[in-house]
C-alpha cells in the first residue's frame, strides 16, 4: 500500500514538472525577457521617447525657422558675420576722386559734364584771355639820293630803286622787348638785304653803317642812315629803343644830317 502512494506521487510529481516544461516552451522570448528583465525594459522605453521628443523639437524648430524665413521680407544682408569681399556699395568716403559724372551724380543726378558756356571770364578758371599781337610798320628808304646825285658815288645808281624804297611794311608782328635795332636786323636777314653795322660793347650801342651797300659818305660828309619812330628822331641808339605796339619805323638815308632829306 504504502509502496502503490509513493509510486503514484512520484508519477504525479513527473507528470507536473513536464506538464510545466511544455508551458513555458509556449512563451513568446519578448514576454520571457520582459518578465526576467522589467527594468531594462523601462530604462529602454525611456530612451527611447526622449529620443522621439528629441527629434520631434528639432523638427518643429526647422520647420518653424523655415516658417519664418518665408514670412520675412529679403533683405540681402546676412545675420551672421562675412568672411568674403563685401559687394554691397559703401555709404563712406571714397579713396580716389570722383570722376566728373560721379560728381555730377553726387550733386544732383547729372551726368553730363558742365559746361563753361555762360559763365563770366573772371569766373572761369580756364578762360586766359589772349594778350595782342604787336604789330608795327617799317619802312627804309634812300629817296632822298635821288636830290642830290651830284654828291653820290656813280658807281653805285645800280643800287637804287625806281622809288628809293628798299623795303616796306605795313603790318609787321614783333616781339615784346624787340628794340628798332632787333627789328631791322630780323628783316634785312629775311629778306636778303644787305645791313652792315658797327656796335659799342661798353655801351651796348649800335650803329648802322650801310643798308643795301649804301654806306654813310656814299653822297657827301654829311651823309648817312638814321632812324625815326612816329616820325621824329627819339635821340638815342637804335638798340636802346623799344618797340610799342603801332610804332611807325623808318630808316632813312639823309644827305645833310636830318636836316632837310
Amino acid at each position: 500500500m504504502n509502496k502503490k502512494c509513493l509510486l503514484l506521487f512520484i508519477l504525479s510529481a513527473l507528470c507536473l514538472i513536464t506538464a510545466g516544461c511544455q508551458k513555458d516552451s509556449h512563451i513568446p522570448p519578448s514576454a520571457s525577457s520582459a518578465t526576467a528583465f522589467p527594468e531594462k525594459e523601462a530604462a529602454e522605453n525611456t530612451l527611447q521617447d526622449d529620443a522621439e521628443k528629441s527629434s520631434g523639437n528639432a523638427g518643429g524648430a526647422r520647420d518653424t525657422e523655415s516658417l519664418d524665413s518665408a514670412s520675412e521680407p529679403h533683405t540681402g544682408r546676412q545675420s551672421g558675420p562675412q568672411t568674403g569681399p563685401q559687394t554691397e556699395p559703401q555709404s563712406g568716403p571714397q579713396d580716389g576722386p570722383l570722376s566728373s559724372a560721379h560728381q555730377g551724380e553726387a550733386a544732383g543726378g547729372n551726368t553730363q559734364p558742365a559746361s563753361d558756356e555762360g559763365i563770366p571770364p573772371a569766373e572761369n578758371p580756364e578762360y586766359t584771355e589772349e594778350e595782342p599781337e604787336l604789330r608795327c610798320t617799317m619802312t627804309i628808304d634812300c629817296s632822298a639820293v635821288f636830290d642830290h646825285l651830284d654828291k653820290f658815288d656813280p658807281d653805285k645808281l645800280d643800287l637804287l630803286p625806281a622809288d628809293g624804297i628798299l623795303y616796306q611794311a605795313e603790318n609787321l608782328p614783333f616781339s615784346e622787348g624787340e628794340t628798332v635795332f632787333d627789328l631791322l636786323k630780323r628783316v634785312t636777314a629775311a629778306n636778303k638785304i644787305h645791313m652792315e653795322f658797327s656796335s659799342s660793347p661798353v655801351y651796348h650801342t649800335a650803329y648802322v653803317e650801310g643798308i643795301n651797300n649804301i654806306y654813310e659818305f656814299d653822297c657827301g660828309e654829311l651823309s648817312g642812315w638814321e632812324y625815326r619812330v612816329n616820325g621824329s628822331n627819339p635821340g638815342y641808339g637804335c638798340s636802346q629803343y623799344t618797340l610799342k605796339n603801332g610804332d611807325a619805323v623808318e630808316w632813312v638815308y639823309t644827305c645833310d644830317l636830318g636836316r632837310g632829306r
